[in-house]
Order: C-alpha cells, then structure tokens, then sequence
C-alpha cells in the first residue's frame, strides 16, 4: 500500500423525496450528494397521499421532509487508504517491503477523520411499511475507474437499537478497467485486527456488489421502480432508521494503486423505499 490520496471537495449535499406510482403502489425516492465537480440542485418533490413515503432528515428529531442539508462527521480536503474488515476499527499501512508487500500497520481509528468521509442521516417511513433500496439512477461515484474500483462505500442502519453493517464495493458501476497491484500477501483480504508488533491478521473482504441492493427502474420510466434482491432495511410506519456511512479508500484492494492519486471525486447516493406489499 502506497502513500496515495483522493481529492474531495464538498459543493451542496442534498436530499430528496418523490413519491411516484409503481405498478399499484407508490416507489418514494431520497438521495443526497456531495460533488467535486458540480453544484447539485435539488429536483422538485412531492409526497404521495396514503400510500408509504420515504422521507429523510439531519437529525433524529426532524423535522423529517423531502430535502434536507447532509451535515458530515468528517469531510477532509482528501482521503488516503485505510483497510477495515467492520467499519468500527481502521488501519493503515506504515512499512513495506521491497516487493510492495505491507509488512506493518498502525490502528487510525482514533484519527479516522483525517482518513474518510463519514456522516449520518435519519429516514423515515410516513403511512405504511416499506423496504429501502438504492436507486440506481441516484447513485454514481464518478467516471474514473480506477477510483471507483478503489473505493468503498459502508453503511451501517440503526433501527430499534439493532444494527445492520453493509460495505459495498463499487466496481460494477464503472465503465472501463482498472490497474492492480497486489500489496497485501493474499487478494481478496482486508485487515481484520494487529499483532504485537505490528503485522497484519487478514481476513477475508466482506464488501458485497451494490448492484444486488438497488431498485429496478422501469425500462424507459425513471421514476418508477419495483423491489431489487437485497434490502438496505425496512422501516414500519413513522419508523426511523439512523443511517452512518462512510466512504473511504480500501487499501488492501488491488486496485489502490499510485493512479487513484490527485483523482476528484463527484459522489451521489439514492435509496428508493418500495411499499412492503407490492
């Protein structure tokens, strides 16, 4: 792992909300962005009557709404690799070896957020059951390959005190390839925890493609959308999930190599919330 970062600048973080039909029932959409690049406007919503409304927040106690600012826990001028196996401890590589290989780490976890972007929002669900999925039309981390293969998006939903931990990986939403070198003894690990001295306890990548979690966009009809295979989570009526996320450069990957560097990152993120009884 090499001493690398990846430039990101913070323009206007935004959620949204539409209420929209979906086959005999109504498909609630709310995302938020945090561009590099452009200035993000917020796209004109509204909320279905009777029907399950997905709806978002800054903080727990609302006002819960169809937009809201994203405020983050951490937003540093840029990132540089970290490797996680939980999102709760992080590591770094310190020292490798003259075949590129990590021979030592050191715990960030206490300096996190000089390493990440990280932040938290609260949805709710407002007149029925619904389960919550990405929408794939929302959600994008650019067009450079090689940074989009690098990174990580985790997530962890807090609902009722029971936690669900999701890290997504997100190469299959790029086009093109990337370059890898390995730095880690095996591909397909991450760090898991330290050794006395240092070294590495690897095990194996818990990050799940991101496509699995999203809703499916009816051919030629963007705002309508129906169940994907995995949920993000559900949440009964006036339910609040508190969702913590995280995004960050695995540098245990093959791909966080020395042409992630310098790269400007444009990141946008949608979940759609599809009613429980369609």
């Amino acid at each position: 792992m090499e001493r690398k970062k990846l430039k990101t600048q913070l323009i206007l973080s935004w959620f949204s909300a539409i209420a929209v039909l979906a086959g005999i029932t109504a498909a609630t959409f709310a995302w938020f962005s945090f561009n590099g690049a452009t200035n993000v406007e917020p796209m004109s919503s509204t909320i279905s009557e009777g029907d399950a409304s997905l709806l978002i927040s800054n903080t727990s106690a609302g006002p819960f709404e169809t937009e809201c600012t994203l405020v983050f826990d951490s937003n540093p001028s840029s990132i540089s690799p970290v490797s996680t196996s939980d999102l709760t401890s992080f590591f770094r590589s310190t020292a490798q070896n003259r075949n590129g290989i990590s021979i030592s780490y050191q715990n960030a976890t206490t300096q996190i957020s000089n390493y990440l972007m990280s932040g938290t929002l609260y949805l709710q669900s407002k007149g029925g059951t619904c389960r919550v999925y990405f929408l794939p039309s929302a959600v994008t981390v650019g067009t450079d390959a090689q940074s989009m293969a690098a990174l990580r998006l985790g997530m962890t939903f807090t609902i009722d005190g029971q936690a669900t931990t999701h890290v997504f990986r997100l190469d299959d939403l790029m086009s093109g390839t990337a370059a890898g070198t390995r730095t880690i003894p095996v591909s397909g690990n991450v760090v898991g925890s330290l050794g006395t001295d240092g070294s590495a306890n690897y095990v194996t990548d818990p990050a799940v493609t991101i496509s699995d979690y999203m809703a499916v966009e009816n051919s030629g009809q963007s705002t309508k959308a129906s169940a994907g295979t995995q949920t993000l989570c559900t949440l009964t009526s006036g339910q609040i999930a508190t969702v913590q996320f995280w995004v960050y450069l695995e540098g245990c990957d093959d791909n966080c190599v020395q042409s992630v560097q310098s790269k400007e990152i444009p990141v946008r993120f949608g979940f759609a919330g599809i009613p429980e009884e369609e």
